[in-house]
């Protein structure tokens, strides 16, 4: 029997029809998380659009494919569809916005469900919206601060910076996705801000259960005769995906047999194709766009190297997956990478922006099999001790009872 124990979570990011890998690792978090307490209600707010808006442009319907109401397994998605002011300017005044519009429906949920404490996963908006709805009921607000809420959105408006600094500072506790992030919130919010590391972690006993290299590239379509480095992410310039291809070409020549693989959400496509054309290397890369969830981690274990050029970042839950799967992992050492990229220990650090050092980097990893075995062994005991999601789920449960304790109990 769970936990006697009832959460409201405010998620803009969550697995949809669509985007069906959008938070996806919060989502496995709760789901581990459901199977400890009485019940896990995620709201999960969306654009409202105008019926003929969406007439004139087709993509904006797509937000409107999921139901009001869903469940995903043990866990109940509610799906309000909000005003919403555009761009990442705006996300604090969108949190702001939609604690207004949400605070009837929060009040009439929680006169028979009496949650216990309020989640807002990144803290911009959704953290502003949880502090404001925590505040109204009277219950624990936690924000997790994820990456881009502190490391980039928050200086798209002076908006978002005010806002934000209030929200982490009436925050009950922030939980920072890396020990790096946990010092930029600091910096942000002042000394005095409730805050620590938290891991969510990754589904590892899933990951160790593909098939091997071999099977899954043949299954993928990919050569049994060559090698592959894999990217994983938004296809943006930020993710550094032009250094990237500067840096596959200048290695394509050293190591003919070499292709270059893309995943993920191609919102720069234009770009790619453009950087890919000038280099000369098109018909050695493969961009896959867009995949479901469970396709990640076959590529992973089919490749032969996972590079992460990103500019700056939290912690990336992709190199924790690939450090179960056994993949080597070449990344820049920015944000809470170093956490777990420990040069030469768990893998290889260049410096970001730097095409030269990442292709340095790579060569290196590709020319050294006793330092892929070392790092890849290293980098797997390292997530299977901090990083198991169904650990870290019982360690998030700790959290929130002490928080609970912590005020006077509400007469049931």
């Amino acid at each position: 029997m769970g936990n006697r124990m009832r959460l409201l979570v405010v998620s803009y990011m969550f697995p949809c029809l669509r985007h069906a890998t959008s938070g996806v690792f919060f989502a496995n978090l709760l789901l581990e998380l459901a199977s400890l307490v009485d019940e896990i209600m995620v709201i999960s707010p969306r654009p409202w659009i105008p019926r003929f808006a969406r007439s004139v442009r087709p993509r904006w319907r797509k937000w409107y494919l999921d139901p009001a109401v869903s469940r995903l397994r043990q866990i109940k998605v509610i799906r309000p569809h909000l005003p919403e002011f555009p761009g990442s300017a705006n996300y604090g005044l969108n949190g702001h916005t939609a604690a207004s519009c949400l605070g009837r429906l929060a009040s009439v949920l929680a006169k028979t469900r009496r949650f216990d404490a309020v989640l807002g996963y990144n803290a911009l908006p959704d953290g502003i919206t949880a502090v404001v709805l925590g505040r109204r009921l009277g219950i624990p607000a936690v924000v997790f601060a994820i990456g881009s809420d502190i490391n980039e959105f928050v200086s798209h408006s002076v908006i978002n910076s005010m806002l934000l600094r209030r929200a982490l500072k009436n925050a009950t506790l922030v939980l920072a996705n890396s020990r790096a992030l946990e010092e930029k919130v600091r910096a942000l919010a002042g000394t005095r801000v409730s805050v620590r590391t938290f891991y969510k972690g990754v589904a590892v006993s899933s990951l160790r259960e593909l098939r091997t290299q071999q099977e899954l590239r043949r299954a993928l379509d990919l050569r049994t005769d060559r090698k592959y480095l894999l990217f994983v992410g938004r296809l943006i310039r930020s993710k550094g995906v032009g250094e990237l291809i500067s840096a596959f070409a200048s290695l394509a020549e050293r190591f003919p047999d070499l292709d270059l693989v893309f995943v993920g959400e191609p919102l720069e496509s234009a770009f790619v194709r453009r950087e890919l054309s000038r280099f000369g290397v098109e018909d050695r890369a493969h961009v896959k766009g867009l995949l479901p969830y469970s396709e990640m981690p076959k590529y992973m274990k089919a490749s032969d190297m996972l590079v992460l050029p990103t500019w700056a970042e939290g912690l990336p839950n992709v190199v924790l997956e690939a450090m179960v799967v056994g993949l080597p992992v070449v990344a820049t050492a920015v944000g809470g990478i170093p956490e777990v990229v420990r040069n030469e220990v768990t893998g290889l650090l260049f410096e970001p922006r730097r095409s030269e050092s990442m292709s340095a980097a790579i060569a290196h990893m590709l020319l050294e099999p006793l330092l892929r075995e070392r790092c890849t062994a290293n980098a797997r005991e390292l997530v299977l001790r901090d990083f198991d999601v169904h650990k870290n789920a019982h360690e998030l449960l700790g959290i929130i009872e002490q928080l609970r304790q912590r005020r006077p109990p509400r007469p049931r």
